[in-house]
C-alpha cells in the first residue's frame, strides 16, 4: 500500500508512523494512534494546499486570468518610486557595545585610531633629555610629554592636537631607562587654544 496517498482511517500504526516521519512530523504526536492520524492528515492538507498554491498563479496565466508585467510596467513603476520622496531614515544608533581592549601593545608595534579604546594598554620607549624623560604619544607622531622620574613616575597624559588621555606610568628598563606604559583613558579634556577671530 502506498502509505503518501493512503487515507489515514485504514492505516495501521507502523504506516502511520512511516508517513509521520516522510512528513517530518516531530516525534510527540507517535504517541496515540488517533492524534498521529490526524496529525498526518492535517499536514498532508497543509502540503496539498501549498503545491496548489504554488501552481495556481501559473494555471492562472496560460488561462490568461493574470496580466504579466512588462518591461514598460516595471520601468512606470520605478519612475514611480523615483517620484515619491524618500521617507527619512531613522537615525542610526551607535552599538551598545564596546570594543574590548586586547592585549597590550608592544613598544615596536604601529598604533592605529581603532586601537585607542578606554583600557587598552600601549607601551612606548621612552628618550632621555636633560629636562626628565621624553614619552611619545601613540595618537600623534611628534607629540610627547615629559616626566621627571626623580619627581614622578606615574600621571595622566593627554595629547594637545585631539585631547585623548592616558594613564601614564614609566616603568624601569633592565638598561638604566623606561619604558612607558599608557593606558588609554576616556576623560573628556577641553584644552585651550589661541582664540582667533
Amino acid at each position: 500500500m502506498n502509505t503518501a496517498t493512503a487515507p489515514t482511517a485504514t492505516m495501521t500504526l507502523a504506516q502511520l508512523r512511516q508517513e509521520a516521519t516522510r512528513l517530518s512530523i516531530p516525534g510527540r504526536y507517535t504517541m496515540r494512534r488517533d492524534v498521529l492520524a490526524a496529525a498526518v492528515a492535517t499536514e498532508r492538507a497543509r502540503w496539498a494546499g501549498a503545491d496548489a498554491a504554488k501552481a495556481a498563479p501559473t494555471a492562472d496565466v496560460l488561462a490568461g486570468r493574470v496580466r504579466v508585467p512588462t518591461l514598460a510596467d516595471m520601468r512606470s513603476m520605478i519612475d514611480k518610486m523615483a517620484a515619491e520622496p524618500a521617507a527619512a531614515a531613522p537615525p542610526r544608533r551607535a552599538p551598545d557595545t564596546k570594543p574590548e581592549p586586547a592585549g597590550p601593545i608592544w613598544p615596536h608595534d604601529a598604533v592605529t585610531s581603532a586601537d585607542l579604546v578606554p583600557g587598552q594598554v600601549i607601551q612606548r620607549w621612552t628618550e632621555q633629555t636633560p629636562s626628565g624623560v621624553a614619552v611619545p604619544l601613540p595618537c600623534h607622531d611628534g607629540q610627547a610629554v615629559k616626566l621627571d622620574p626623580d619627581r614622578a613616575t606615574s600621571g595622566v597624559a593627554v595629547c594637545r592636537v585631539c585631547s585623548e588621555s592616558y594613564d601614564l606610568e614609566l616603568v624601569e628598563d633592565f638598561d638604566g631607562g623606561y619604558t612607558a606604559h599608557l593606558t588609554v583613558a576616556y576623560r573628556p579634556f577641553l584644552l585651550s587654544r589661541a582664540h582667533r577671530s
